[in-house]
């Protein structure tokens, strides 16, 4: 996936022009979903400030620079997560492992199977409950995830470099209280990350 590294910040998510958003979708040619024929918000929303939207594009944006760190190392995000989850070396049930990443049970059924393939986890019935599985990383895994970990990082670090230390820790702890006080989120749909 071919992302364009031309630009970085704010910038990706107003129009190329360097004219105000309602001007810029005029002179661009592009339309400006945010706003109605006469020039005000629609409803209020002007997207260039609407959190849901920023925090979607922000989402794909970085779902594209991990997915493009991973690839080398024939890993995806999902699988990243799944060994993000067992990596402290406990046993884990599967519902733990649906709580920890937000993937659906499918999804991460499917990643299990082509990492318990790839030699990266384990599966096995808990010997006080056979209903249960559960799941365990390998030295490969561990060893795979480490580095796949640390080309996340470093490709997040380069994509976020715009940001000052105090404005990440500032975005941190508003993001984290965001998450404190929403309800849980739907756990069918998964995550975009």
């Amino acid at each position: 996936m071919a992302k364009s590294r031309g630009t970085r910040g704010p910038s990706r998510v107003r129009s190329r022009s360097s004219a105000p958003p309602a001007e810029a979708s005029a002179t661009s040619g592009r339309s400006n979903r945010s706003t109605a024929a006469a020039g005000k918000p629609l409803h209020g929303i002007d997207l260039e400030h609407f959190i849901p939207w920023l925090a979607t594009s922000m989402t794909r944006y970085l779902h594209g620079v991990m997915t493009e760190a991973l690839a080398p190392l024939g890993m995806s995000i999902a699988e990243w997560r799944v060994m993000l989850c067992v990596f402290d070396g406990r046993s884990y049930t599967l519902t733990e492992v649906v709580e920890f990443t937000s993937l659906n049970q499918s999804s991460l059924s499917r990643a299990i199977v082509r990492m318990e393939k790839k030699g990266l986890v384990t599966r096995a019935r808990r010997t006080h409950d056979a209903r249960l599985m559960s799941i365990e990383i390998t030295p490969a895994g561990r060893v795979l995830c480490e580095h796949a970990s640390l080309a996340v990082r470093e490709a997040c670090d380069r994509e976020l470099g715009v940001l000052t230390e105090v404005e990440r820790d500032s975005f941190v702890r508003i993001a984290r209280k965001l998450l404190a006080e929403l309800p849980p989120p739907k756990r069918e749909a998964g995550l975009a990350y």
